[in-house]
């Protein structure tokens, strides 16, 4: 039977101890007797592992009496019922047993009702036993429960509390025992309790939410409590400590609707590589919508080549450590078959276990970006193709790109020698040159001509155009300047003027006589047009008989037209 009570009953004598199991058993069929005749076959009996709900032990024994065997019973187990049932025994041996931890002292007496008190009493030790046992295993599991739980009587003041509901408020188990539910509450929130929760405990007999907590150190927490009632008034709450639980939550919706909102298409795979999340950035992109893409097989999104590469990448993760991303390149094909070109910025999802549980994607469509970077290679020709001398530098006016023509046109031989300094150091008058710099960054531009000092030390004239480089919000970001060699066009400038200087010492009437004579027919005196487009007039034969007595009549003008080209 699952309610059956066994009890072993040691007497010396046989007879009676046959007799006492006969009259139990009659008088309480759950009731199953086991009789041994001395107290060590007793405890021999206990100790080969005998299910002993009750024992019942005579007192005058030979060689171990009851009390001896009681103290030898309490020594194995502190709680199993034992009753002293004797009839030699005193007041003085009630006592002793007492005192000893019997459970009850029962004396014998003539007839068959004894038999039916030591029945009943068997029968209340037993039941009383069990369920203290049972309480005890439901405190021991109460103990070492992770959540906190305490049991208040029906006027709120704590009976029982656990060891994790002492420690979550920081009390001692034993300092909250007695104290009133109000202990652990804000002033302000223990009226709210009042007012709002006790009345629907009492109404529904239980109620679930979370409150703020009040630490012994007046420190608050977000608590979980859950509350319920017995049949007996007493009231039983539960709680746990949810402020990590609730900040996580609350990171995590954070981070759900930044994720939703980047410009990006953000997508998570599981450790087999199928979709188990995906942004509507990238459900947009690829034409799917979220319950589609879930199913999508990535040899339908990408090509093997790209799968093979988005595979290395997930290798490289995993053997390092160290590296939390891993930017790969790939096309990608939408659901009407368009294929996108995009970067995907993978990343592992979190391995508490070391065990790979799959990826992480920011995918970005990068059509505009290819398109941008050809456009930035075609300027990137022509700037590094260009003939003339082009130089770029930051808004701190320090050079950060030249071409060969500028090198050439200075006399470096790399650009790591001019790259980093600034504008003002490439020409002989440098407070000149940062002057210009800085006019160009407040106006916009500059065009004029200044003296450059070469690699070797040597100057030379050089023609300047700058203008500045803005952002799109018209923020100056650098300076851009293009330039020309000016000397070449100085030496014609020479050359023009010694053919200008000849024609100023032509006589007068030889001009007026080549006019006529036929050596002027002949071709004696021919024109000319220089590089500049003067047209100059040269003598080809002879020269004039006699030197001129006074310049031409036009050699002033003629020299202040030379002067003001000069001047130019």
């Amino acid at each position: 039977m699952a309610d059956s009570i066994v009890v072993l009953h040691v007497d010396d004598e046989p007879d009676f101890a046959e007799l006492a199991a006969q009259f139990l058993e009659r008088a309480d069929d759950r009731l199953e007797v086991i009789t041994e005749t001395s107290a060590d076959a007793g405890l021999e009996r206990l100790d080969d592992g005998a299910d002993v709900d009750c024992i019942v032990s005579d007192y005058d024994m030979p060689k171990l009496n009851g009390l001896d065997f009681l103290e030898r019973v309490r020594e194995r187990d502190p709680d199993r019922p034992f009753i002293l049932f004797t009839g030699k025994g005193s007041e003085e041996v009630a006592s002793e047993a007492l005192s000893k931890g019997a459970t009850d002292y029962l004396q014998k007496k003539p007839g068959r009702e004894q038999y039916e008190i030591l029945a009943n009493r068997v029968l209340n030790y037993v039941e009383t036993a069990r369920t203290a046992a049972q309480r005890r295993r439901q405190l021991d599991a109460i103990e070492s429960a992770n959540e906190g739980i305490a049991i208040l009587d029906a006027d709120g003041s704590y009976i029982y509390v656990n060891r994790a509901y002492a420690d979550l408020y920081g009390y001692e188990a034993d300092e909250m025992q007695g104290q009133h539910w109000t202990l652990v509450y804000p002033d302000d929130q223990a009226d709210w309790v009042r007012e709002q929760i006790l009345p629907e405990i009492r109404e529904e007999g239980a109620w679930r939410g979370e409150l703020a907590g009040l630490r012994a150190d007046d420190s608050s927490f977000v608590k979980d409590l859950s509350v319920s009632t017995t049949g007996h008034g007493e009231v039983i709450c539960t709680v746990r400590d949810v402020t990590e639980h609730r900040e996580r939550k609350q990171a995590l919706e954070r981070y759900r609707t930044i994720v939703e909102a980047m410009g990006d298409g953000v997508y998570a795979l599981d450790a087999q590589g199928k979709p188990i999340h995906a942004n509507d950035v990238v459900l947009d992109m690829l034409g799917y919508d979220y319950e589609s893409f879930l199913t999508v097989d990535l040899a339908e999104l990408y090509d093997p080549t790209d799968i093979e590469r988005f595979e290395d990448a997930i290798r490289d993760l995993l053997a390092d450590e160290g590296k939390r991303l891993e930017t790969v390149r790939a096309t990608v094909e939408s659901a009407d078959g368009e294929r996108i070109p995009i970067e995907v910025s993978l990343t592992l999802l979190p391995m508490p276990d070391g065990e790979f549980r799959g990826t992480v994607g920011v995918m970005r469509d990068i059509r505009d970006r290819i398109d941008r970077e050809r456009e930035l290679e075609t300027y990137r020709n022509a700037f590094e193709s260009a003939l003339s001398p082009i130089a770029i530098a930051d808004a701190d006016q320090r050079l950060i790109a030249v071409n060969e023509a500028f090198l050439d046109l200075w006399g470096y031989e790399d650009e790591e020698s001019v790259l980093g300094r600034h504008v003002s150091e490439y020409w002989a008058d440098p407070a000149e040159a940062a002057s210009v710099a800085d006019e160009v960054a407040a106006t916009g531009e500059w065009r004029g001509q200044l003296e450059a000092e070469l690699a070797d030390g040597s100057t030379k004239p050089v023609e300047c155009a700058a203008s500045v480089i803005t952002d799109e919000d018209g923020e100056l970001t650098g300076l851009v300047s293009a330039f020309l060699d000016a000397s070449e066009r100085a030496t014609k400038a020479a050359e023009l003027e010694r053919y200008e200087t000849l024609l100023e010492v032509v006589p007068d009437t030889w001009r007026a006589s080549s006019r006529t004579s036929p050596a002027s027919r002949a071709g004696a005196v021919t024109s000319t047009t220089n590089s500049s487009g003067n047209t100059c007039r040269r003598r080809c034969r002879r020269p004039p008989s006699r030197p001129p007595k006074t310049p031409s009549p036009t050699s002033s003008s003629t020299r202040t037209e030379r002067q003001r080209r000069s001047s130019r």
